[in-house]
């Protein structure tokens, strides 16, 4: 009885691993076009666009038409290419569906301190915020970075600088080591000062028009949660933030 002829077995290695580990689509992002070399020697100019089970999705450089045709209509050193990069497509993580991953702010006077002088009340207090996240419907969230900034509205009676009304910006960093379906996880951001003014009874401001009491504000966080470079969730508060700021 003859042995079975497999052919080339690099070649068989290969295309079993496709049509074994791709079943379903695996998308191959951002490649560049390339050439191929079909069986019959033909140089075919394409942009790889998906593997398929044991299928290639492919667009024609010359015609921009889309294609799915098999992996084994290309020569042998293609195949072995397509195996390593669907290999490297596989195992890397799906992207995480838009709403998936919700997150909620809440801010707080984390701490405070009076201070007295003549005529006047300093009250200094931390404000920040609570920051509650929640894995809504998207596989475990492994190795997470929470990039967040905060911004105070400085009080408009003790700023003389030409840029009293900009808003003064506090980044922070956080970090979540997993975070399963269906599970949430929360922690404080780092604080900023705004300083409460107050005349004490029985004075006046020279200013008539001054109220008794100012303060600077904290007026709002931007938050941006990535997994890796990849941005999963972003939220602000208030949302007029993203008109009025820029992301730095």
């Amino acid at each position: 009885m003859k042995p079975l002829n497999t052919g080339n077995p690099r070649r068989f290695a290969c295309f079993t691993f496709l049509f074994v580990l791709l079943g379903s689509l695996v998308q191959v992002p951002d490649l560049n076009a390339r050439t191929l070399t079909a069986k019959d020697g033909r140089a075919i100019e394409v942009e790889i666009l998906a593997y398929d089970g044991d299928s290639i999705r492919i667009k024609r450089a010359d015609s921009g038409k889309t294609f799915t045709v098999p992996i084994d209509s290309f020569s042998v050193e293609d195949q072995c290419v397509f195996c390593e990069e669907a290999k490297t497509e596989a195992t890397k993580p799906k992207p995480v569906p838009q709403g998936s991953v919700r997150i909620e702010l809440s801010r707080g006077v984390f701490s405070s301190e009076k201070r007295e002088a003549t005529g006047l009340t300093y009250t200094h207090e931390q404000w920040g915020f609570n920051v509650v996240i929640t894995n809504r419907s998207a596989p475990m969230l492994e190795n997470l970075r929470v990039d967040y900034i905060l911004l105070l509205e400085p009080n408009p009676y003790h700023t003389t600088s030409k840029d009293s009304s900009k808003l003064k910006r506090t980044t922070g960093k956080a970090t979540i080591e997993s975070l399963a379906t269906g599970s949430r996880t929360q922690f404080r951001t780092s604080t900023v000062e705004a300083i409460k003014v107050a005349l004490k009874p029985g004075w006046i401001w020279g200013d008539e028009d001054r109220k008794r009491t100012t303060r600077d504000k904290l007026y709002g966080v931007w938050v941006r949660l990535y997994r890796g470079d990849e941005l999963i969730a972003e939220t602000t508060t208030p949302a007029a933030i993203v008109n009025r700021e820029k992301w730095e």
